[in-house]
Order: C-alpha cells, then structure tokens, then sequence
C-alpha cells in the first residue's frame, strides 16, 4: 500500500469512527426527545456495550487506545493469575480437562488469557486442555477471540447463567468497573434517581423519578443525607456476581475478580478517558471509556 493509499484509508476510518459516534448520539438524542431523558443506567449500557458503542471496535487497549490494563504492561500479571487458578484446580481435586471449564469475563482481545494459558501449558497442562468459556458481548472482540484462539475448543457466551455444567476456573480482570450503574441523588423532596437528558448542546445529568419507599429501604438510603450526596448501584454486576457464584456452589471452581474498588459505595465515582486523558463522562457517546469502583461488598453479599 502506498503512503497516499495509507493516508485515504486512515481518513475513511476516521469519517467511519466519527459517522458511528455521530449516529449513536443522534439516536440517544432523539430517545430523549420523545421520553425527556432516559436513565443513566440505560444510557450508560447503550454507549459501552451495545453492537455499535464503545467496545465496537479494537482500538480501545493499550497505549495507542484510550487506557491500559495490568496485562498490557506486563505478562507477569497473567501468569501469576495463572498460578493462582492453578492452585486452586489443584485444591479442587485436580478435574481431568474434559470434566472443567477455563472461563473469562470481559477478555478484549485476549491478552491476559493468552498470557495464562502459556503457563497453563508449562505447569497445569490440564487446564491448559480445558474448554475455554470468554464472557463477551462485542462482536467486533468476538470475532478477534475466535481468530486469536482458532485452535482451541471456545465458547462465546453475553450471560453467565447457562454455563457447562462443570467446574469453573476463571478471572474478571477489570470487567465490572465497566458495567452500567444507577445513581441515585439527595434532591431538596428526597432521593431520585439520576437520568440524562439534552440541553441542546451536550448530554446533561439530571434528577429522574423519585425513588420509592421500598426502594430506599431496600438500598438503606437515609432521608437525612445532605442535599446532592450520591449513591451508587450496580445491578449488573450483582446479578452476573449472584450467578457465577451459584455455578461454583454446584460444580465447583472459583473466580478471582480484580478491579478498581472499595469495600462499599463510593459515592459518584464516574469517570471518563478518552486518549488517556481524563474527559467529561458523557461527552462523545460510544467514543469514551466509562468506567466506575466497584462496590466489593456488595458483590460479596449476593455470592
């Protein structure tokens, strides 16, 4: 390819990039136009994991993306994951491959898993044999699994309640602190939960219905916290936490989780990078990486 040929196939892509993040917002826009805003929750999972938002493409990792994970700066993260699940094959009674599972949420392009098979095959060739489950909903990142690991007996699955039914090894690197979170806000009549609307120039936060009784009580709200305090909430993650640890309760196994977090609500912890560099949060739909801490004890309390 000639450089002029480079240079007009970089320029297509950017049009392409930008006719998609135009197209996303649009829709959001006109969403909003007909209901007068939307949830922040179903905003938040429009823009990051549907066909043609954030995850849509390839170019999001690394330094030439817009953030780097623990295995993009060295494979020594992976294969002390490795060495972990391992361990914990070993304790669990050693299953022959065909009786288990080798399993991973949100793996991207593969890099972390590549990583711990490469050890897998040196010090637990069991595992390494094992079937191969990847959590994934991109189809763009689908595709690159598939490629990536053509050799190897995978599974492409968007949920984790009807997983074999067999022992599960596995590892959610950074993958729950990308999932979509409600908030909810202390208002001047009590809480509501947050939602964005339009101004006419950018997407906006703004207060949505008010939270129920039942649904303060349930999320031990306190109706005396100071006006704009926040909490936050991650159903999704509950809900695919409830259900891997229901599976390993049956069959065995277990799941490391690793990400950014605390022990228990964090208040407004968005956050938005695009290009490694810190950016509004809804600024540029499906062009920006969102991401939030992950209430470790709340994930706790439904596994």
């Amino acid at each position: 390819m000639s450089a002029d040929d480079r240079r007009r196939s970089g320029r297509d892509y950017l049009v392409q990039k930008t006719e998609a993040a135009m197209s996303l917002a649009d829709e959001l826009k006109q969403q909003i136009d007909r209901s007068g805003r939307v949830p922040l929750e179903v905003f938040l999972e429009r823009v990051m994991s549907s066909t043609d938002g954030y995850y849509a493409e390839d170019d999001r990792f690394g330094q030439a993306g817009d953030f780097i994970t623990a295995p993009e700066i060295s494979q020594m993260f992976g294969e002390i994951v490795a060495a972990f699940l391992a361990w914990l094959w070993e304790v669990s009674g050693r299953p022959q491959a065909d009786e288990m599972m080798a399993f991973e949420a949100g793996p991207g392009r593969g890099t972390l898993f590549a990583d711990m098979h490469r050890i897998w095959a040196q010090i637990c060739p069991q595992m390494a044999a094992a079937p191969v489950t990847f959590l994934e909903t991109s189809p763009y990142l689908k595709k690159r699994l598939e490629d990536r690991f053509s050799g190897m007996d995978i599974r492409l699955t968007e949920t984790a309640d009807k997983l074999p039914e067999v022992p599960l090894f596995g590892v959610a690197n950074e993958f729950f602190d990308a999932l979509a979170i409600r908030q909810a806000v202390k208002t001047d009549t009590g809480w509501a939960w947050r939602a964005v609307s339009h101004d006419g120039t950018s997407f906006v936060l703004t207060d949505g219905p008010a939270l129920t009784t039942d649904e303060q009580a349930a999320h031990q709200l306190d109706p005396n916290r100071a006006l704009g305090e926040v909490a936050e909430f991650s159903p999704y993650s509950e809900q695919i936490t409830a259900q891997l640890a229901r599976h390993v309760a049956r069959f065995g196994g277990g799941v490391l989780i690793c990400d950014y977090g605390k022990a228990g609500a964090a208040g407004d912890s968005l956050q938005a990078v695009r290009g490694h560099q810190p950016v509004p949060v809804l600024d540029q739909p499906g062009q920006t990486d969102i991401s939030h801490l992950v209430d470790f004890t709340a994930l706790a309390d439904v596994a």
